[in-house]
């Protein structure tokens, strides 16, 4: 009768996938990692496209890196470099400098005295915005009408929703 220490496992039988922001340039989210060693959940790292095992299968992950710094770093096995080394980055351009924009627009709106949108969560029919300056945080109320009247990436300050509806402090 055969014995779970005389079976051999499959080789990489077993992944799990977790949550990152790699990838961003179209390919799916998230990484996997090799499920046959000592702690299934905390293997190694697989190939982004073919989840290939590095310790199972003997190679070392290359590295490739977005040119502009946008996306995740792509971890490939010798087979799939050929394939995805080469990914079209110019969406990460695009995307880089309207981050780089937001971001200088949130900047000047600081350095001018105002609070700027940072989070949001639902308070019964209505949301709860908190508003930073960096400093200090203030926390106000809006229906979701008023909150959706302006796109979630660009900057918005309190006057910003006061010109969309009632706004009032959160105490």
């Amino acid at each position: 009768m055969a014995t779970s220490a005389m079976i051999a496992p499959k080789r990489c039988a077993a992944t799990l996938t977790l949550p990152s922001l790699a990838n961003w340039c179209g390919a799916d989210m998230g990484y996997s990692t090799c499920g046959m060693h000592a702690n299934p959940n905390r293997g190694p790292r697989t190939c982004d496209g073919c989840d290939s095992c590095p310790k199972c299968d003997g190679f070392t992950l290359r590295l490739v890196k977005c040119p502009v710094n946008y996306c995740g770093t792509d971890r490939l096995c010798p087979k799939c470099l050929p394939k995805y080394g080469k990914r079209d980055h110019s969406s990460c351009r695009k995307a880089s400098a309207e981050m780089k924009a937001r971001d200088a627009r949130r900047a000047q709106l600081i350095s001018c005295g105002l609070f700027v949108r940072y989070s949001a969560t639902m308070c019964g029919e209505m949301v709860k915005v908190t508003f930073t300056n960096d400093v200090t945080d203030k926390e106000m109320l809006m229906s979701k009408e008023t909150y959706h009247a302006i796109p979630l990436l660009e900057p918005a300050t309190i006057s910003d929703y006061q010109g969309y509806g009632p706004v009032v402090a959160y105490s």
